[in-house]
């Protein structure tokens, strides 16, 4: 499923049901104009996301996309460009909250929390810590998948900052993400002016 706005109506490396909602794809080294599933961590040429619907969806006037009884292309996927869309993740790289990059795992079709700089597919609209409602409860699972509003482009990290939680004399809020120091300035009653 999905919320996305915009989609595209897109060929991939084997067949159309080997892929599912909430894949990440990448666009093909090995044959143009064609997609296939991440797999590869930070990979740089992340192209979007599975998705099986969208508000507006581009390519539809391919004469060779064939379409099921449903209305639903046989030979051709809906890669969502832009919006809000369901993707598989990992805990990867620990769990993902919400505002975090994220970027492809080593887990084939799977993003992960992003911490260093390289290419993003978007930013998450909601946590994964690993739980994972079913109808008998919660469970535990290192994959699931996470509401994220497709946003491609590169991203820049801080590494010290970006995984810890103390540098030296800084403090990372790991509720608000904001850093703290722990200097403190004496004046000895003086202003700070022309700043």
């Amino acid at each position: 499923g999905g919320l996305t706005d915009i989609g595209e109506y897109a060929e991939v490396v084997g067949e159309v049901s080997q892929y599912q909602a909430g894949d990440l794809l990448t666009v093909s080294s090995e044959i143009s104009g064609k997609f296939q599933k991440s797999d590869l961590v930070s990979q740089h040429n992340l192209a979007g996301v599975v998705s099986e619907t969208a508000g507006l969806v581009a390519g539809g006037g391919d004469e060779t996309i064939t379409y099921d009884e449903k209305g639903k292309p046989t030979n051709r996927i809906i890669i969502a460009l832009a919006g809000r869309v369901p993707v598989k993740v990992s805990l990867e790289n620990g769990p993902i909250k919400i505002g975090d990059r994220l970027t492809s795992s080593s887990t084939t079709g799977m993003a992960m929390k992003a911490t260093k700089d390289g290419q993003t597919i978007g930013i998450a609209l909601e946590s994964f810590d690993g739980s994972v409602q079913t109808s008998n409860g919660t469970t535990v699972s290192k994959t699931g998948k996470v509401l994220t509003f497709i946003n491609l482009g590169y991203s820049k990290f801080d590494p010290q900052l970006s995984t810890a939680t103390t540098t030296d004399n800084w403090i990372v809020d790991q509720q608000t993400g904001r850093i703290q120091s722990q200097y403190t300035l004496d004046m000895n009653s003086r202003d700070i002016i022309n700043v």
